[in-house]
C-alpha cells in the first residue's frame, strides 16, 4: 500500500550484501529499502561498501543515524559492565535470550535491529529482513514474534542511570508493539543454505565487489571487536572465537585455512597483550587507544575492575 515493502539492514559486510541481491534478484518486484545504521564504529571498508553496492543494485537506500552521544554512553556502559565469560562469550554461545546471558554484541545489534523495526513502524513498512547468520543469535529462529521483541530489543538497565529518558525514547515501547502498522521481522539465514565463503564468491562473480577480500569480516566488522577481544584475553587467556569458528568450520560455513591463519596471527597477538599496549604503532592497539579516548575509558581499568571473573566461562 505505501512506498515500499521491505527494509533490509545493511552493514556492508557479505551477509547482507548477498541478502540484497539475491531478493532483488529472486523478488524483482518487491519493493525493497536498504537501512544502514550508522553506530559511528562501522569500519571505513563497510562504509565504502554500502555506497558503491546500492549504486550498483541501483537501490533505495537510506542511512538512520542518532546521536552518536548515545552510542558512546551505551558502549561505555557495556564495557564497564563486563559479565562472567566476557563480551563475546554469552552472545556467540548462549540458547536463551535471557539479560544474564546477552553479552555485548547481543546488545548492539538487538538495538539496531529495534531501530530498523521503529523506522519501518514509522513509514509503514511491513516487513523487516536483516543478515544476522544462523549462530547469531543461538537462541533466535527465523521471525522474531511479536510477544518478544520488547526482550529482544530493549535492555534492562536502560531504565537505571546513566541512561535518561531521551537515551530510552530511541528504543521500542508497548504503544508501538500494539500498532497495526507493526511489521514482521524475519533472519533468512536461518533458513537457508548459509555458506560465507560461497556468498562472497559469487558477489565478486556478480559484480558487485572487485575483492574478495573487501568483504572479510576482518575488513568489514565493527572496530569495537577488537578491544573486547583484547580484554577477555587478558583477563580469561582465552579466545573465544575460536569455538564459535570452529562449529561454522565444521558446518562448511567459513573456509579453514583462511580463517586459521587469521587467527593464529590474531591470538598471537593476544598472548601479548599486555606488552603490546605499551606499543602504539601497532595499528590494532593504536586502534585501542584511540576508542578508550572516544569513550572515556581505560583497558587497563576494566581488566583490573573485572580480573575476579577469570575463568568463568558463562554459556
Amino acid at each position: 500500500k505505501n512506498r515500499y515493502d521491505v527494509v533490509v539492514g545493511f552493514s556492508g559486510g557479505k551477509d547482507s550484501t548477498y541478502l540484497l541481491y539475491k531478493l532483488k534478484k529472486e523478488y524483482p518486484h518487491l519493493r525493497i529499502l536498504a537501512a544502514t545504521i550508522d553506530m559511528s564504529f562501522v569500519s571505513k571498508t563497510a562504509f565504502e561498501n554500502v555506497r558503491t553496492i546500492i549504486d550498483k543494485l541501483n537501490m533505495d537506500h537510506v542511512y538512520i543515524k542518532i546521536n552518536n552521544g548515545f552510542y558512546k554512553k551505551f558502549f561505555k556502559y557495556l564495557f564497564e559492565n563486563r559479565k562472567p565469560g566476557g563480551y563475546k562469550a554469552v552472545s556467540y554461545m548462549s540458547s536463551e535470550m535471557t539479560e544474564e546471558k546477552k553479552g555485548f554484541c547481543d546488545y548492539c545489534h538487538c538495538f539496531n535491529d529495534g531501530l530498523l523495526i521503529k523506522y519501518a513502524h514509522d513509514n509503514q513498512i511491513p516487513l523487516v529482513v536483516t543478515g544476522l547468520s544462523p549462530g547469531q543469535p543461538l537462541y533466535m529462529f527465523y521471525e522474531l514474534q511479536k510477544e518478544d521483541v520488547l526482550k529482544y530489543a530493549v535492555p534492562e538497565f536502560i531504565k537505571n542511570e546513566p541512561f535518561d529518558k531521551s537515551d530510552r525514547d530511541y528504543f521500542l515501547n508497548e504503544t508501538k508493539l500494539n500498532d497495526a502498522y507493526f511489521p514482521k521481522v524475519i533472519f533468512p539465514y536461518h533458513v537457508i543454505d548459509y555458506n560465507g565463503d560461497k556468498f562472497r564468491q559469487e558477489l565478486v562473480e556478480a559484480g558487485l565487489i572487485d575483492d574478495y577480500k573487501k568483504t572479510s569480516p576482518a575488513k568489514t566488522n565493527c572496530s569495537l571487536n577488537f578491544m573486547m577481544t583484547f580484554i577477555d584475553y587478558m583477563i580469561d587467556e582465552y579466545f573465544m572465537m575460536l569455538p564459535y569458528a570452529a562449529r561454522l568450520i565444521r558446518r562448511g560455513e567459513i573456509h579453514k585455512k583462511e580463517w586459521a591463519t587469521r587467527f593464529t596471527i590474531l591470538e598471537a597477538m593476544l598472548k601479548n597483550s599486555r606488552f603490546m599496549l605499551r606499543h602504539t604503532r601497532i595499528p590494532l592497539v593504536k586502534k585501542v587507544k584511540e576508542l578508550e579516548k572516544i569513550l572515556d575509558i581505560s583497558v587497563e581499568d576494566i581488566v583490573e575492575k573485572h580480573k575476579h571473573q577469570a575463568g568463568k566461562l558463562n554459556f
